[in-house]
């Protein structure tokens, strides 16, 4: 019976498995997001292992709320569960060195004045994040992208120019001219960080 909910594949199947309370839920993830989430996590720790780490305590975490969470995008849920793993790590570890693409982006994120991560902002954590999702929902597809993949799934400069077609530079460039049009949406919705 559940080897014949999971043949498509779907997000919906696994949650099925979760809701069940099926240990296949926990491999199924693996299968399906395993792989892209050991990438973020790699990227953001600079460590295969530390990676794993995170994703199994990504799924941990999955296993633990859902339910009753139900997740309308579950991999989107899952990277930032792995996110906030891997930034935890990266913070109790004292890793933080110059030269590490999660370091240079959050250093820009700094001195544009904006949170590197909502999470480490008490009380208005839901009011920020609501400006910034609606921010990006208005943004063309391109720099949407850009901003995402640099300051959220922590690409590098190079990666986030080749992932948007643009130059190094041109990436630069457009990035900075986003950071600074998001502090100013910030400001005029009453949010001084």
């Amino acid at each position: 019976m559940e080897q014949s909910r999971l043949q498509d594949g779907t997000q919906e199947a696994v949650l099925e498995l979760f809701f069940a309370r099926s240990q296949e839920a926990l491999t199924e993830t693996e299968r399906l997001y395993g792989g892209r989430l050991r990438a973020l996590c790699r990227r953001i720790l600079g460590s295969a292992e530390d990676a794993e780490e995170c994703v199994s305590d990504a799924l941990l975490t999955a296993w633990q709320r859902i339910p009753p969470e139900r997740p309308v995008h579950l991999f989107a849920w899952l990277a930032q569960v792995a996110r906030r793993q891997a930034l935890g790590r990266l913070r109790s570890d004292h890793a933080i060195k110059r030269g590490g693409g999660l370091v240079e982006a959050l250093e820009e994120l700094a001195e544009t004045e904006l949170p590197p991560s909502v999470s480490d902002l008490p009380g208005e954590s839901g009011r920020i994040s609501a400006v910034i999702h609606a921010w990006l929902k208005e943004q063309p597809p391109q720099r949407r992208v850009a901003f995402v993949r640099r300051y959220f799934f922590a690409d590098s400069l190079q990666e986030t120019a080749r992932r948007t077609g643009l130059s190094e530079a041109a990436a630069k460039s457009l990035l900075y001219r986003m950071r600074r049009e998001l502090a100013n949406r910030l400001n005029e919705e009453g949010i001084h960080l």
